[in-house]
């Protein structure tokens, strides 16, 4: 997501992104991706889901 990381100008510490979409999307998936590589580069992530039941967020981040 290079790109999008580009028109955003990256993520700053002082942001609260809410991302909106359709039902099917990709959200979690996007969201998740972003999430991992953040936590990879020693980043703390917090992630909050009002929709997405637990068991279903540990094998979204799984499957991507």
């Amino acid at each position: 997501f290079k790109g999008l990381n580009e028109l955003m100008g990256g993520w700053q510490k002082t942001d609260l992104v809410v991302l909106a979409a359709r039902p099917g999307m990709g959200k979690t998936s996007l969201v998740l991706h972003q999430a991992l590589q953040a936590s990879k580069q020693g980043k703390s992530v917090l992630f909050f889901s009002l929709y997405s039941i637990t068991g279903l967020i540990g094998i979204s981040l799984f499957i991507s």
